[in-house]
């Protein structure tokens, strides 16, 4: 599980941080942009997104680690497509390898300063010879499980 970390500026005259991400709460934007590019010295790498949700940013070592056992990561999985308002029709499991962008959320309020909740974008890695669809056959997800603070 390869974790970015960045800030959500809410300065309009700065712009550099994952405000970005938060695009994908729209289900166009997410149907329009089912990928993530990683450019390497050597490579470009795609991951293709299966989860946005926002977990608890005090309890974010439940939804967020970097090397977890197999049951915690099958448990972080499970909470990400659970949590994620749609559903991306992404198969994942604990042999894929994950990227997770992670950045603070205003949505739930601040306690001490600090975002409630981090907003997370994951995705699975993709074989390097499968084909790229240009869109997600996306889905709203009616189950749903909302973030508990």
């Amino acid at each position: 599980n390869l974790i970015f970390y960045g800030h959500t500026f809410t300065d309009e005259d700065y712009t550099g941080g994952f405000e970005d991400l938060h695009k994908y709460r729209v289900f166009e934007f997410g149907q329009e942009n089912p990928y993530i590019y990683v450019s390497l010295a050597d490579e470009k790498l795609a991951y293709q997104i299966f989860s946005v949700w926002v977990c608890d940013a005090n309890a974010d070592t439940d939804c967020i680690q970097a090397d977890p056992d197999d049951a915690a990561f099958q448990q972080i999985l499970d909470k990400a497509v659970a949590g994620c308002a749609f559903d991306y029709g992404v198969d994942v499991t604990t042999d894929d390898h994950i990227l997770t962008l992670s950045t603070c959320t205003a949505k739930y309020g601040y306690v001490g300063g600090e975002a409630r909740g981090r907003f997370v974008v994951m995705a699975r890695l993709v074989d390097a010879d499968q084909e790229l669809k240009p869109t997600a056959g996306l889905e709203k997800n009616a189950s749903i499980k909302a973030p508990q603070f």
